[in-house]
């Protein structure tokens, strides 16, 4: 599945709640009301956005409660369900990562450059400029 999500996609609520999963999960509903100061109805759409775009999913029932009615549901972070690529360059040096959702480095590659490198990374740079 290629799914492509951009700070145009997420709105600021849904980032609010992945930055939440991200530090704290796997959360109940409420405590994510809670945290993010929002509304039941407003979370509740927040995270069925989440669950539809595959970033967030349904991972058990809390354990020890008891208050009445159905067991409360964890959410947590799809951790693969996007990525992010990191880039550091410098005059003698290029490395690049990949992180997912939950910050786990999937990829880091680096290497040393010389001056036959550094000309062709710098002419790429102009070409993708023009």
């Amino acid at each position: 599945m290629n799914l492509s999500v951009n700070g145009d996609s997420l709105l600021t609520g849904n980032r609010a709640l992945v930055g939440l999963l991200v530090q704290h999960a796997p959360l109940k509903r409420m405590r994510l009301v809670e945290l993010t100061g929002a509304t039941q109805p407003t979370v509740t759409r927040w995270i069925a956005e989440l669950l539809a775009a595959g970033l967030v999913r349904e991972v058990g029932v809390a354990e020890g409660e008891t208050r009445p009615g159905r067991p409360a549901v964890l959410l947590d972070l799809v951790p693969n369900a996007a990525v992010a690529a990191g880039l550091c360059l410098t005059r003698v040096s290029a490395e690049v990562g990949l992180v997912n959702l939950k910050g786990q480095v999937l990829c880091r590659r680096a290497m040393a450059l010389g001056d036959d490198e550094l000309e062709a990374l710098a002419q790429e740079e102009l070409a993708l400029v023009d």
